[in-house]
C-alpha cells in the first residue's frame, strides 16, 4: 500500500472515529451564513441565534465555528437529524460528510493540507470500507476494505 493510500486509510478512519464529535460541532456553524441568504428570501423562516428555524420552530439548518476554529455548516432533515455537514479546519482544508438517518456517517470528501483529495465510504458501524483519492504523484488510488479493515482490494 503505498503511503499516501495508507496515510488516507488511516484519517478516514480516525475522521469516522470521531464524526459524531465534528457533526456536532459543524451543526454550530450554519446560520450566519443563511441568515443572510435565506432569511431573506422567506417569510416561512424565523432565526434564532446561528440556527435557521421552521415557522413551527425546528432546526433546519445552522452555522457556527467548530472548537479548533474553523466555520461549519450543518443542514438537518425533516427529523431534526444533521445529514450533511460542511466545514473548514483550522488549516483550510474542507470537509463534507453525509449521514444517514441514524447520525453515522456514510461518506466524507476532504482536501487535505497538501491539495489531496480523499472520499470515504463507511459501513453502518463507521468502518471505511472504500477510499479512493489522487495523491501528490497524480495517480488515482482505490482502495476497498474488509469488515475488519483488511485489504480486498488495492490499486497497483
Amino acid at each position: 500500500m503505498s503511503d499516501a493510500v495508507e496515510v488516507s486509510v488511516r484519517l478516514a478512519r480516525l475522521e469516522a472515529a470521531h464524526g459524531r464529535l465534528r457533526l456536532l460541532a459543524a451543526g454550530l456553524g450554519v446560520a450566519v451564513v443563511l441568515l443572510g441568504v435565506v432569511l431573506p428570501m422567506t417569510r416561512r423562516t424565523v432565526s434564532a441565534g446561528n440556527y435557521l428555524l421552521t415557522a413551527d420552530g425546528q432546526t433546519r439548518a445552522s452555522l457556527t465555528m467548530t472548537p479548533a476554529g474553523g466555520p461549519a455548516l450543518a443542514l438537518y432533515d425533516g427529523e431534526g437529524r444533521i445529514r450533511i455537514s460542511l466545514s473548514m479546519r483550522q488549516d483550510g482544508s474542507p470537509d463534507i460528510t453525509l449521514t444517514d438517518d441514524a447520525g453515522r456517517i456514510r461518506a466524507a470528501l476532504a482536501v487535505g493540507r497538501e491539495g489531496v483529495p480523499n472520499l470515504y465510504l463507511t459501513d453502518d458501524f463507521g468502518g471505511v470500507r472504500a477510499a479512493l483519492g489522487v495523491p501528490s504523484d497524480g495517480l488515482p488510488a482505490l482502495v476497498l476494505l474488509g469488515e475488519s479493515g483488511q485489504v480486498r482490494y488495492m490499486t497497483p
